[in-house]
């Protein structure tokens, strides 16, 4: 069972993570973990990224060294593999699954992400703390209940 929700849940975080507002509006996942040991800050530089002259040198530099891959929590592994700086790519593809896929090939992050036994509750957790919309009313599940049921009877 989490063979299958592991890559469906690296597809979300994929996913909605396309926007740094997400980040910016996390309540407490990003509050609780301290500044990750590794950033794409000085490989994706304008100065430094435009350097590149292929997909391939891009995805290259955006490899996460094994020593701090392997020491990394699994929570700042998540706060790193929001911010890969290719993983808008997917939506080059004529089918986002297959372009989502070549990321996840083509970064490290994922990968050990995929290992992580712990990877599933920690993203679940990740996600369930940002407010992707930070002006609504949050709505209750309860609520969400009635304000369904009333529009089916209306």
């Amino acid at each position: 069972m989490m063979k299958k929700v592991l890559p469906l849940l690296t597809l979300l975080l994929l996913a909605c993570s396309c926007s740094d507002e997400f980040l910016n509006e996390s309540k407490g996942a990003s509050a609780t973990v301290a500044k990750p040991t590794f950033s794409f800050d000085s490989i994706a530089a304008p100065n430094v990224w435009c350097q590149y002259q292929s997909l391939e040198e891009m995805l290259e530099a955006c490899q996460i060294p094994e020593d701090k891959l392997k020491s990394m929590s699994t929570d700042e592994l998540i706060e790193v593999c929001m911010s890969h700086p290719l993983h808008a790519i997917y939506f080059a593809y004529n089918n986002e699954l297959e372009g989502a896929e070549i990321v996840f090939k083509n970064f490290n992050g994922f990968a050990e992400l995929r290992r992580r036994a712990d990877a599933p509750h920690k993203i679940l957790a990740f996600y369930k703390d940002i407010n992707f919309n930070p002006k609504a009313k949050a709505v209750k599940r309860k609520d969400f209940t009635k304000i369904t049921y009333m529009a089916i009877l209306s």
